[in-house]
């Protein structure tokens, strides 16, 4: 009898515990859109503000301490050189409309993480109209206060360009070799060094799966020159047709540690990569975005944007 009885309690326990991690996804669900809402605001205001030309609320977007990474230029850390960028961007140019498109946000305690797509239609010194579209991502933190304010930000194009084509082009930025030297807690530096080892050979072999690994089933690919890689259905495919074996003769990469929020663990960096063919040798380097997420004692990449900060270099035979 007494057999029987538990028999008959177990599809009751289930009933009474499915519901209840539906109410926690759909919470989190809750939680996310809110967010969401708040960031398209907060978008909406800074996109009136660059049609306006308003400098000095530009930069109030942004956290005391930040890192700011625009496509072909160096890396900006404090606010006034930040202030110096937008004033001299917007001096040779008009906004004419500034739209972003959020596609997806993920939270962690303290930080959201915002990606999507973006587009600028602007005006030249000489009247000609122009445009820049691509993908970005951008860290907020969440201030006490309860404000959200910029950590980091970085975007590139979805196809290539050249240098001569952005917007900001004659605006020169000053030299900040910051992001180019590896600065990361012990524990972490450990870490990285693991995963960066197992990412940079399998480049190196022109491996595409192993490099595909590297990320989440559900992560986020935002690759220079290319459009948003979603899901490892997207990734995989785009590391196999990517790497090819001895093309690429060498990797550096260097990490700059911004915080590690529970599981999540964010980075902003820098590459080199030496490529050697028929035609001699060349050089790329760029910057890039990094959240990563430990699963099952493994950091992975959750969402990556990388770009070129510079042109590239050729050295011929």
């Amino acid at each position: 009898m007494r057999s029987f009885q538990k028999f008959l309690l177990l599809p009751i326990i289930l009933i009474v515990f499915i519901p209840a991690c539906s109410q926690v996804s759909k919470n989190e669900d809750s939680e996310v859109e809110k967010v969401k809402s708040e960031l398209e605001i907060i978008n909406q205001r800074f996109e009136n503000c660059l049609e306006k030309k308003q400098v000095d609320s530009l930069v109030n977007f942004y956290a005391n301490e930040f890192y700011y990474l625009p496509e072909y230029k160096q890396a900006i850390t404090n606010t006034n050189d930040l202030k110096i960028f937008y004033k001299d961007w917007l001096d040779v140019v008009s906004i004419k409309n500034y739209e972003k498109k959020i596609y997806d946000v993920k939270l962690m305690p303290g930080y959201a993480c915002e990606i999507g797509t973006f587009n600028v239609d602007y005006l030249k010194q000489n009247g000609d109209a122009a445009s820049y579209t691509g993908k970005y991502m951008m860290m907020w933190k969440r201030n006490e206060d309860g404000s959200l304010k910029i950590l980091s930000e970085i975007f590139g194009s979805d196809k290539l360009i050249d240098p001569s084509k952005m917007p900001y082009t004659p605006v020169t930025v000053k030299e900040n070799d910051l992001l180019k030297k590896n600065m990361l807690g012990k524990d972490l530096a450990m870490e990285m060094q693991v995963v960066d080892s197992v990412m940079v050979r399998s480049i190196l072999n022109g491996d595409g799966v192993a490099r595909a690994k590297g990320f989440v089933d559900d992560g986020i690919y935002m690759p220079h020159f290319d459009k948003m890689q979603v899901g490892m259905k997207e990734i995989k495919p785009y590391m196999i047709r990517t790497y090819q074996r001895g093309f690429i003769i060498s990797v550096i990469n260097t990490y700059h540690e911004i915080f590690e929020a529970g599981d999540f663990v964010f980075l902003d960096g820098h590459f080199k990569v030496y490529l050697e063919n028929a035609n001699g040798r060349s050089s790329f380097e760029g910057d890039m975005s990094n959240l990563m997420i430990r699963k099952n004692g493994q950091l992975l990449m959750l969402r990556q944007l990388a770009h070129n900060d510079g042109e590239q270099t050729t050295d011929s035979k």
